[in-house]
């Protein structure tokens, strides 16, 4: 039995679920094999029917496609639900995208700020010093604030279509580089001024990570998304206040991780492959070259994800979008272990333009392939 977490679907609710899951699985039906195959194929290194596609939707452009604000998707753990849904079932992908109600940082203490049309952003923390220390507590993630929620939704989903599909947690990369318990003004600061702090703050962090994690796996969880900003800061840095918090909740999880970021991660790559991560969840529009992120993958075999950029899916045309797909392909499956993914989608996408994205993928990432 799935537990509820303190929320708790209707009868309404729940027939309204098994609709949106029937439709998925009618479409998912029509093809060779599921979508969890495939993305199984692909993580042992062989060919499936097709290349996977991963589209990233966060909180964005599913709150758009459902008809409500980011806000009231992140404050209501029903319509986030029936959002992601509804648009894995309106586009056709293969699988749900990262979602999150909050990596921690309002369980931590900090004041968040919310946006009708943008994700949540910490304000203002209550640790300012290593003298506030003191103040930190670690949050218990099966009762604290919207942490349970994304549980329950972890549940609902295995219980409804993780037979046919893979099933995703989502949650911040440990150490001191994201702006979990600060915000990421004094973070930084902290790296260059205080490393005391800094790696006090690391630590909380990964203990913090390893417990959601292990949280997540058990409520359905194939596999967790850990996402951070190591655009932002030197290999230097990564490797002093990340690279071992990030080792010691790949090696504490009862299931595998995969990076997610923006920008050019390069010169980290090769040490995310050092702490044992599944993969990489890259874009085009903030670029790590694709050859680059494509040529450490496969000599640690891993799984590459990689997304078109959002610049293009926002304002097209779709002549270039359909281009872009193919050279991504071509260039992305030699070797395997590729999934063609999105960049986190900008609440501005027009959904032709996503529908578009979707069908060029299927019809070029069929294999044998004809590129």
């Amino acid at each position: 039995m799935t537990e509820d977490y303190g929320v708790h679907l209707t009868s309404e609710e729940e027939t309204r679920v098994d609709e949106i899951c029937k439709k998925i699985r009618k479409r998912v039906a029509s093809e060779q094999i599921t979508p969890r195959e495939r993305f199984e194929a692909v993580y042992r290194g062989e060919t499936p029917d097709r290349i996977p596609i991963q589209v990233c939707a966060i909180g964005l452009h599913a709150a758009s496609n459902y008809g409500v604000t980011t806000s009231d998707l992140y404050s209501d753990p029903k319509i986030a639900l029936f959002a992601y849904l509804t648009h894995l079932e309106r586009f056709g992908y293969d699988t749900l995208s990262a979602f999150r109600f909050s990596a921690g940082e309002k369980e931590f203490g900090a004041k968040m700020v919310y946006s009708d049309h943008g994700v949540p952003f910490v304000n203002e923390s209550i640790l300012d010093t290593a003298a506030d220390l003191g103040k930190v507590k670690i949050p218990d993630v099966r009762k604290d604030g919207t942490l349970p929620w994304q549980l329950w939704m972890l549940g609902i989903l295995k219980k409804k279509l993780g037979d046919i599909m893979p099933i995703f947690g989502f949650m911040p990369i440990p150490g001191a580089i994201g702006p979990v318990i600060m915000p990421m003004d004094k973070q930084f600061l902290a790296l260059r001024k205080d490393p005391v702090l800094a790696h006090c703050v690391a630590a909380l962090v990964m203990k913090f990570t390893i417990d959601y994690g292990t949280a997540m796996f058990e409520a359905g969880a194939d596999m967790i998304y850990i996402v951070g900003v190591d655009d932002q800061v030197s290999y230097a840095m990564h490797r002093q206040f990340e690279f071992p918090y990030v080792c010691g909740l790949v090696k504490s999880l009862p299931c595998p991780c995969f990076i997610i970021g923006a920008g050019d991660w390069s010169h980290v790559l090769e040490s995310y492959a050092e702490a044992g991560v599944q993969g990489f969840f890259l874009h085009s529009g903030q670029p790590t070259p694709l050859e680059k992120a494509k040529e450490v993958a496969m000599s640690h075999k891993l799984t590459l994800r990689y997304g078109i950029s959002n610049n293009l899916l926002v304002h097209g045309p779709v002549d270039k979008i359909r281009n872009e797909v193919k050279r991504l392909i071509q260039q992305g499956w030699p070797g395997g272990r590729f999934v063609l993914a999105t960049d986190g989608l900008d609440i501005n996408t027009p959904a032709e333009h996503l529908d578009v994205f979707v069908e060029a993928a299927k019809e070029y990432g069929k294999f044998p392939l004809k590129i």
